[in-house]
């Protein structure tokens, strides 16, 4: 009997151990679609134009081509790789497959903003839409830094 006690009161503290790690653990992030993390614009001096920094994750269940992207802050967005020091238009967009991370930095993978429209300010936040095809546009607000 002793050990039935044993038994159950073990168990019933699992049970609450497991409970109150759940409710301290932070809310999950999306898990299906086209994920977009830690976007933000920032300004190059070195070009004089701003530029997205984000991560973008295909959970989609086959190969995505990221084809663009625009924002109402400017006359259109460029889509950009650095290679050997030189800027060249991926025209054709890029091909995001099933579970991979892309980075866009000032790296290799860029996105520049083209004649902005309207004055950008540090602080403040602008719409941007990502655009696929195989997936649906997805749009986030940007922190400008």
């Amino acid at each position: 009997m002793l050990k039935k006690l044993l038994a159950i009161l073990a168990l019933m503290a699992a049970t609450f151990s497991l409970t109150a790690c759940s409710a301290n653990e932070p809310a999950l992030k999306e898990q299906t679609g086209m994920i977009i993390e830690d976007a933000r614009l920032v300004f190059d001096s070195g070009t004089g134009s701003y530029m997205v920094m984000a991560l973008i994750t295909n959970r989609v269940d086959k190969t995505v081509i990221f084809t663009g992207a625009s924002t109402p802050a400017a006359e259109s967005v460029s889509l950009q790789k650095l290679a050997d020091g030189k800027l060249e238009v991926l025209a054709e967009g890029i091909e995001i497959h099933v579970g991979q991370a892309v980075p866009f930095s000032n790296e290799k993978l860029q996105l520049r903003l083209v004649n902005e429209t309207r004055p950008i300010s540090a602080g403040e936040e602008i719409e941007f839409t990502f655009e696929f095809e195989g997936s649906e546009p997805k749009t986030v607000l940007l922190a400008v830094e």
